[in-house]
């Protein structure tokens, strides 16, 4: 089954340098959508109990699952496309090293913030949402160029200047305040953006998402540690679920379909 069938374009690369980010259209086929949008839902709702209910905004409730073993393998096929690693590679510049997939159930607004503030990171992330969003009802909202110094920086002055970490988050404020562009989806659709650019998604709640992130192989030291904090960061943020029955990384499914990943991320200490 066919999965991803976009390739990307000089005008894309740039884009992403500049803007920080490319939002793909129909970036997957018709029937590989569908099976992978029934296969979070099944394995989320066999993985937890979806009941959670968050009036609130607090920035973290929600169900994350990694979707790499046997009972994912549409998500694992589509993180190892061959069509996805070549858009990654040439977005990077590099060698894209896999950071796994996840399907994730999203009960909750998240203010604004950037994934990672790691200067020795090169990274792009995925984002695949199950259902139509717009500016109503959650919809991801980046403010381009923000993935670069000194805006960055700025940023984080300006949230802290104005309203800090305060919560709930007042996502009135947060849609009205910053200079941003709503990124509105229809299904099949990817964003890809890096990991640095600020990013919020507010007046929305239960949103369903696959993800998949891909940092540059490098052989300076600096970089190799960035990339295997990056990549591992997930096993560290307290998510609970059955790590046995949903494998972060497989390891002997990876050798045997995409040898030089495997050899890749052991190299950078991902594996032993």
């Amino acid at each position: 089954m066919p999965g991803w069938r976009y390739e990307v374009t000089a005008t894309d690369i740039d884009h992403f340098r500049v803007f920080g980010y490319v939002h793909v259209r129909h970036a997957l086929s018709d029937d590989f959508f569908t099976a992978l949008a029934k296969e979070i839902r099944t394995t989320l709702a066999q993985a937890f109990v979806l009941d959670q209910s968050n009036e609130e905004a607090l920035g973290r409730a929600g169900f994350y699952l990694p979707m790499m073993g046997e009972r994912t393998p549409v998500s694992r096929e589509l993180c190892v496309d061959p069509g996805l690693l070549d858009v990654a590679e040439r977005l990077l510049g590099a060698f894209p090293l896999l950071k796994p997939a996840k399907g994730i159930l999203y009960e909750d607004a998240s203010g604004w913030h950037a994934d990672t503030f790691d200067r020795h990171l090169s990274a792009v992330k995925v984002a695949v949402y199950l259902d139509p969003l717009n500016e109503t009802n959650g919809a991801l909202r980046v403010i381009p160029g923000s993935h670069m110094e000194p805006f960055s920086s700025e940023l984080t002055t300006w949230r802290q200047r104005t309203r800090g970490p305060a919560l709930p988050l007042d996502e009135a404020a947060e849609a009205r305040d910053w200079p941003a562009i709503c990124l509105a989806t229809e299904p099949g659709d990817a964003l890809l953006f890096d990991p640095h650019l600020w990013h919020a998604s507010v007046l929305g709640r239960r949103r369903y998402q696959w993800t998949v992130s891909y940092a540059a192989a490098s052989e300076v030291e600096e970089k190799t540690r960035s990339n295997r904090g990056y990549i591992m960061s997930f096993l560290s943020d307290g998510h609970e679920y059955d790590r046995d029955t949903f494998p972060y990384i497989d390891a002997p499914w990876l050798e045997k379909h995409t040898s030089r990943m495997h050899r890749e991320l052991r190299n950078a200490g991902v594996m032993p």
